[in-house]
């Protein structure tokens, strides 16, 4: 068992409590509370030892295989040292999976599909309606030759081997009245069927000789075989497209079944250990072996490499004793013999990873069928036990709905939680998502890049109205499951009439870049970090509003070049995003083409060295000419109009008032400045006080380095 002892004085340990959780501990680790105790015979326990006087024991994990040896923790993975080789247990995930139902009573072979069970049982094939789950109802049976070896449930059709010597088929359209429709003598007994595209790929085995065959079922009352292969394989095959896998001494070979009339050899690949089991998904072979140097018995992940070589790209351990592996989305179900069924996530085959046990000591599991969201294991002897078919919910989208419309100003993004690490959001005009609005880069700086719940409510000025596809990333360490793609159109409501704010001006002297805003509390951020505010530059609006010439101005931040860049040509989002520029949302509406009382918004450009660059923009002709004669800036042209009042009435150009200076410099055309600290005007009255406002304008002379503002 497991002894917590106190430390208060090393010299003198003192036995604080002691749990009976092991017949034969190993190991121990401690991690968050958790004492991860090693067992040689009983496998995995997991006591809670937050408080080390009163430990409890919270789960005890019966590993397939040897008994555990030792643990070590790290993250959310426990590393299980075993004889059978190295468990990798993902416990934020992990679950001990019980039976939710089971058919007592002989099953010598089963399959599903369609939500039916098919189990051959003596001369009966029976049928089991699943639709209420791990409740199975026996709706019809039809009789057949002999005990059956395998079924295998092809769209409206069931087909059988056995040790009969025969191929069978079945019409199952109706479940309550299947009936035979035709068979097909093969001489020898038979141990595995697989369908594909109108052929049936059957195993066959005697004293004598052992094969392959394969058989035209284009017609189910009338099946032939129409090729055979002579080869020792053992009972597992595998089809993947247009090849078929099988066990053949001492290693795997495959076939080409392009033309199933004519199986022609097409790969032999060795493991350099006993090939036991196989499944075969794409360009991926997920094969149970044991043996080699050093030894190892467990599952292995193989890529297919031309017709002579793979490539292993992970291994789990456990033990081999079962007969069966089959996949359902991205886990592999698989038998374990007299220790039950192992569910894996095969997500990312570089990353194979065990996340749940299903541990019947008492049954002897040889065959397995998924469908409906359930998992039947059969035992020959005992009977079917039916598991729910994986350890985590779906990855769902669930709002907005495929093909809504939103109108309001925030969007509500919605999915299912399956207990990820985090989720990532994905938003594009595109469905390729080449050059997403919302992603992780783009959502980073503001700790939107991991999404820790199911949920997302984002917009209030993002989202420039537009067709939206969408897309949820759910990510388990370094495996991933995207959802469907969905798309949205987003068409919020338009003001009649503008709400103006000014757009705050503001400039960084450390990077040379010019920011912009409508928001007092940006504005205020921004000067935190080293901005200084300088001036406004006229009002745009806060709201959409109803006029066909307003446009929203974008905002991007070019990492490279350190500084912010707007436009108010939504055509330039795509380009802008590919080329690596960060999107930032909508800064405001403005017009894109002259009306009346709206004064331009020119856009200059200055790279510094360094590859650094300031993108200034003014509603100032005299900065705008400054800017070009005096520092050398670009004039990229006009972005947009604004208004220069927060109305569209036309304004005085400038109070009446007197100005005094030293007059213009000739050279560069600026005000030179008042040099006097104080100024008197003799007159009749009360007199008058004057105070020097220095820079008002914002001028600087030509020998001033650096760019215009501050005003």
């Amino acid at each position: 068992g497991l002894s917590i002892y106190g430390l208060t004085n090393p010299a003198d340990p003192q036995l604080l409590s002691s749990l009976a959780v092991a017949e034969n501990a190993r190991g121990v680790e401690v991690s968050g509370g958790i004492a991860y105790v090693g067992d040689y015979v009983q496998g995995l326990s997991l006591v809670d030892v937050v408080d080390p006087a009163s430990p409890r024991l919270m789960a005890a994990v019966p590993l397939l295989g040897a008994g555990a040896h030792d643990a070590v923790v790290r993250t959310n993975d426990v590393f299980v040292e075993t004889g059978s080789g190295l468990h990798v247990l993902a416990m934020n995930n992990f679950e001990v999976v019980e039976p939710y139902g089971e058919i007592p009573g002989y099953a010598p072979a089963i399959d599903a599909s369609g939500g039916i069970l098919y189990l051959s049982l003596g001369d009966s094939i029976l049928l089991y309606d699943t639709s209420t789950p791990f409740a199975p109802v026996r709706t019809g049976a039809v009789a057949c030759r002999s005990i059956g070896e395998d079924l295998c449930a092809a769209g409206s059709y069931l087909y059988a081997v056995g040790r009969s010597d025969y191929f069978e088929v079945f019409d199952v359209s109706d479940p309550a009245a299947p009936f035979k429709t035709g068979e097909v003598r093969i001489g020898k007994d038979c141990y595995r069927v697989l369908v594909q595209d109108g052929y049936a790929y059957v195993k066959y085995y005697d004293y004598n000789a052992n094969g392959l065959v394969s058989i035209d079922v284009s017609d189910p009352a009338a099946p032939v075989i129409v090729d055979g292969l002579n080869v020792s394989t053992n009972f597992s095959i595998s089809l993947s497209g247009d090849r078929l896998y099988a066990i053949t001494y001492p290693g795997i070979t495959a076939w080409d079944i392009s033309d199933p009339t004519d199986m022609v050899e097409a790969g032999s690949y060795s493991t350099d250990r006993t090939v036991l089991d196989l499944m075969a998904s794409g360009d991926i072979l997920y094969v149970r072996e044991r043996g080699g140097d050093p030894y190892r018995q467990g599952l292995a992940a193989y890529r297919i490499l031309g017709d002579s070589n793979l490539e292993c790209l992970d291994f789990i351990g456990s033990p081999v004793e079962g007969d069966g592996v089959v996949r359902s989305g991205n886990y592999l179900y698989m038998l374990d013999g007299n220790r039950g069924l192992s569910v894996v996530d095969a997500a990312d085959p570089y990353d194979l990873r065990i996340i749940g046990y299903a541990h019947t000591p008492d049954y002897y599991f040889d065959h397995i069928a998924v469908d409906n969201g359930q998992v039947f294991a059969a035992d020959y002897y005992r009977g079917i036990k039916i598991y729910p078919e994986q350890c985590r919910p779906d990855l769902l989208l669930t709002a907005p709905a495929d093909g809504e419309v939103v109108m309001d100003d925030d969007v509500s993004f919605g999915w299912t939680a399956t207990g990820a690490d985090y989720y990532e959001i994905w938003v594009d005009d595109d469905p390729g998502f080449g050059s997403p609005i919302l992603c992780p880069h783009h959502l980073e700086p503001m700790g939107a890049d991991r999404l820790f719940t199911a949920g997302l409510v984002w917009g209030g000025g993002w989202f420039p109205a537009a067709q939206y596809y969408w897309k949820i990333r759910a990510v388990y360490g370094a495996a991933f499951e995207d959802t469907e793609t969905r798309s949205f159109t987003f068409a919020p409501s338009e003001a009649e009439e503008p709400l103006w704010s000014p757009l705050y001006r503001l400039y960084n002297p450390d990077d040379g870049d010019h920011f912009y805003c409508t928001s007092d509390g940006h504005s205020q951020i921004a000067q935190d970090q080293g901005y200084h505010e300088e001036r406004g530059e006229g009002y745009i609006s806060l709201c959409r509003f109803d006029d066909p010439e307003a446009a929203p101005l974008l905002r991007f931040y070019d990492d490279d070049r350190d500084c912010h860049y707007y436009t108010a040509d939504e055509s330039e989002i795509d380009p802008l995003v590919i080329a690596g520029l960060r999107y930032e949302g909508i800064t405001g509406y403005v017009m894109d083409s002259p009306q009346p009382g709206m004064v331009p918004l020119h856009h200059l450009r200055l790279d510094y060295g360094e590859g650094l660059r300031d993108e200034f923009y003014t509603t100032s002709e005299f900065e705008r000419r400054n800017a070009v004669d005096a520092w050398s800036f670009v004039d990229l042209g006009i972005t947009a109009y604004v208004s220069p009042t927060g109305d569209v009435s036309l304004v005085r150009a400038a109070s009446p008032g007197a100005v005094i200076g030293e007059g213009l410099d000739a050279a560069s055309g600026n005000f030179r400045h008042q040099a006097r600290t104080g100024l008197d005007i003799p007159g009749i009255g009360p007199s008058l006080r004057f105070f020097n406002v220095y820079n008002s304008l914002g001028v600087h002379q030509v020998t001033q380095f650096e760019p215009p503002g501050p005003g």
